[in-house]
């Protein structure tokens, strides 16, 4: 850790994709995929990008700042799940991030990530996050050079799915509604933002795993690797009680399971 705990001279820290949609429509499952791909890294959920951009959009990066910052981003008990600690994101902030923007540093404690998970010269960073869908305008202000990975499923399934888990309402009216604004808000912003956003049909990745894979890959200008078809192999997936069926191949059964 301690070789890279400056950023490489050479390194050009790239914008982001976001991989978005309603909750149990694949996201997760599509960034075990990606993550397959030794120039990509796409971090599990947490909100801190969020939660701290009205209080460090515009904040000179100094000292006291910066350490403000890691105190607060550690507010959000799920960076745990990044297997990094307060320490060492203070330590490696501190030798990073002063002058810095807040694009800047948001994507040191992602590259930290992809430090802790061993690829160090990536060309991608990334986020999962299903709530993002309704942050879209706000995120874009922040990366304009992101991309956006869209996962729709078919609205029966997706209610069947969270009608198993006990983290959303168990009421199909409000589900249903919930699936529905989640699209919308993704849609509209595509709509506006021109080539930013590409929509992948949950049961269409899990048809033709390749085909949909090749696109995703082609889009985000990185090449398709054959491993990212056999993500269950290789894959550390946090929450895995909601998620147990990421360590088994892909499941074509689940297509129509409502």
């Amino acid at each position: 850790m301690s070789k890279f705990s400056k950023i490489p001279s050479q390194l050009k820290l790239k914008d982001f994709v976001f991989i978005v949609g309603r909750g149990r429509s694949g996201t997760t499952l599509l960034r075990s995929m990606l993550n397959c791909n030794f120039n990509v890294m796409i971090a599990p959920e947490s909100l801190f990008l969020m939660h701290s951009l009205k209080k460090y959009k515009k904040k000179k990066w100094d000292i006291k700042n910066i350490k403000s910052f890691n105190n607060d981003i550690w507010q959000e008990g799920r960076l745990k799940n990044w297997g990094l600690n307060k320490v060492q994101t203070e330590k490696f902030l501190l030798k990073n991030a002063v002058n810095k923007d807040y694009r800047y540093v948001i994507c040191l404690i992602y590259y930290l990530y992809a430090i802790k998970n061993g690829k160090y010269l990536i060309s991608i960073l990334g986020d999962k996050n299903p709530l993002y869908s309704l942050f879209l305008e706000d995120l874009l202000k922040i990366f304009p050079n992101s991309k956006i990975v869209h996962l729709v499923r078919d609205c029966r399934s997706n209610i069947v799915s969270f009608k198993n888990v006990k983290f959303d309402s168990n009421n199909t009216a409000t589900l249903a509604y919930r699936w529905k604004r989640f699209n919308l808000e993704i849609l509209k912003i595509k709509h506006i933002q021109k080539g930013k956003i590409i929509t992948i049909k949950y049961e269409k990745l899990l048809q033709d795993t390749q085909s949909e894979l090749k696109k995703i890959c082609k889009f985000l200008n990185i090449r398709f690797k054959k491993k990212m078809l056999t993500h269950h192999k290789f894959s550390q997936v946090q929450n895995s009680k909601w998620h147990k069926n990421l360590s088994k191949p892909v499941n074509k059964m689940n297509i129509n399971n409502w």
